[in-house]
């Protein structure tokens, strides 16, 4: 059949027997049996989520809704039945129980009318598993004879992730003993990692989106009670929390663990007091599911008095008979007020040749890692 689609045709059929009787020619304009050439498919929408990418959630949905057409007007022949499937991401597909998914395609007939349709879940603990895929695909037909089927399924892919990411501070790092933290202003840098691991069994988790951070002032003065968050807004100290949080984006869908950073701190530690301000850095990340982890913290102590160093031994005698065993000496870092002592993380020696003497005059030999913290 050629021509345009949907047009309204007749069919005319008559009879004429061995002898030649012929019945009386039909009337062509009342009589006749009309029939229209549809061609046209009917589509279904998923509405629940959205179309033809993947969501992440951290609940599993209990119902699902949609839509349905058949090109609206005359000459097509209108929706007759709408279903829909659905498919995990190893392709086997949810069976009518809703509770295991199997080889061969379960198709649902969801209520409502043909153009707006829905259906509620009866969820078991098996249904939706945290740690996989699942999309929903609907199909509608039509009312033509051969039926028209819907060529591109309705689509929604969605990813169950119950998993709570963990954000730490690894720098500035610890002094050496796993919890006090010192900085001063040369600090270049605060960072730290992110890991959200896969719930056992799965194959992923959706992965960390984003990390927010957070410096408050805990030193407990008056200029620390005044104003103890670092404002990110207006790059101040500020009474209020409000605009304390930044968000740091790092790789989207990423599991296992990944770095962040964070750039926009303050410039100067001291806030013109002295040694000893403590700071505490939160930390927490979001993943793609929206799981939010909780604040971890660390501490920080401002310390900018650099440390000192004496040589007991030798002495100010400059005159060393026999072998010189040893040289040693002190050192010392004092905090003011030294509630918080950072003390000292290495101590180096440099000695240099006399020189007034020939050859290797004025040449130093150094040690790099001579004695421990302390």
């Amino acid at each position: 059949w050629s021509g345009d689609n949907n047009l309204t045709r007749k069919i005319f059929v008559r009879a004429i027997d061995r002898a030649g009787n012929t019945p009386t020619a039909p009337d062509f304009v009342n009589g006749g049996t009309p029939f229209i050439i549809d061609r046209t498919s009917p589509t279904s929408t998923i509405t629940t989520l959205p179309n033809w990418t993947t969501s992440y959630l951290k609940y599993a949905p209990t119902s699902i809704a949609g839509t349905a057409t058949d090109v609206a007007g005359s000459g097509y022949a209108g929706l007759k039945s709408t279903k829909f499937r659905i498919r995990n991401s190893s392709g086997l597909f949810l069976n009518s129980d809703q509770d295991t998914y199997i080889v061969g395609v379960t198709s649902f007939n969801p209520s409502g009318s043909l153009e707006s349709w829905n259906f509620n879940f009866t969820l078991t603990p098996t249904t939706f598993e945290d740690g996989w895929f699942y999309t929903f695909e609907s199909f509608s037909i039509d009312r033509s004879t051969p039926e028209n089927a819907q060529v591109f399924l309705g689509s929604a892919t969605f990813f169950i992730d119950r998993t709570t990411p963990t954000a730490i501070v690894t720098y500035p790092t610890d002094a050496g003993d796993g919890s006090n933290r010192f900085l001063n202003n040369s600090l270049t840098v605060i960072s730290g990692t992110v890991r959200e691991d896969n719930t056992p069994g799965a194959s992923q988790a959706s992965g960390v989106d984003r990390v927010e951070f957070k410096i408050e002032d805990i030193t407990g003065d008056a200029v620390g009670i005044a104003n103890p968050w670092w404002d990110l807004t207006t790059t101040t100290w500020s009474a209020s929390e409000t605009n304390a949080t930044t968000t740091t984006v790092v790789t989207r869908g990423l599991s296992g663990t990944t770095t962040w950073i964070f750039l926009n701190y303050p410039s100067n530690w001291s806030r013109n007091s002295t040694d000893n301000r403590r700071y505490k850095f939160h930390v927490r990340a979001y993943d793609q599911s929206l799981n939010t982890g909780t604040y971890t913290t660390v501490i920080s102590t401002y310390d900018a008095t650099a440390p000192t160093a004496t040589i007991t031994l030798p002495n100010t005698n400059p005159w060393t008979s026999g072998t010189l065993l040893q040289i040693s000496g002190t050192a010392k870092d004092y905090l003011s007020g030294a509630n918080y002592p950072q003390g000292v993380r290495t101590a180096r020696i440099a000695i240099q040749k006399n020189t007034s003497l020939v050859g290797e005059a004025g040449f130093w030999w150094r040690d790099d890692s001579v004695g421990s913290p302390g």
